[in-house]
C-alpha cells in the first residue's frame, strides 16, 4: 500500500494535469471561437462584394439588407421574415451583420440559441 505522503504526491500531480488539460481545452475552444467568427465576417463580406447596387438609394443590395438586419435590433421574428423573404440563412444574416457590428452579430446568434 502507498504511503500517505505518495498519495498526496499523486493527488497534487493529478490536480496539475487535470487544471492543465482545463487551461489547453479553454484556449481551444477560443480558438475555435475567434475562427467560426472569423469565417463568418469573410462571408458576410463575400455576400457584399457580389451585390448589385440598389436601383433607388444607391448603395448595394447587400448594404441595404445590412441596414435593415440591423434596424431588426435582434427580433427574430423581423429577422425570419427578412430572411425568408431574401432566402438567406440564419448563418448569413448572422455574418452581415458581422460585418458591420461584432456585438450585434454576437446577440443576434445567442438570441438565435436560446429561441431554437
Amino acid at each position: 500500500m502507498a504511503s500517505p505522503a505518495a498519495l498526496g504526491a499523486l493527488l497534487e500531480a493529478l490536480k496539475a494535469e487535470l487544471a492543465r488539460r482545463a487551461r489547453t481545452t479553454a484556449a481551444a475552444a477560443e480558438q475555435v471561437q475567434e475562427q467560426l467568427w472569423d469565417e463568418l465576417e469573410e462571408m458576410g463580406r463575400r455576400f457584399l462584394a457580389v451585390t448589385r447596387p440598389h436601383e433607388r438609394s444607391g448603395f448595394s443590395e447587400g448594404a441595404a439588407l445590412v441596414e435593415e438586419l440591423m434596424q431588426a435590433n435582434g427580433d427574430w421574428s423581423r429577422i425570419d421574415e427578412i430572411r425568408i423573404r431574401e432566402d438567406l440563412a440564419v448563418a448569413d444574416c448572422v455574418a452581415l451583420v458581422l460585418t458591420r457590428d461584432l456585438q450585434t452579430a454576437v446577440r443576434l446568434l445567442v438570441e438565435y440559441c436560446r429561441k431554437y
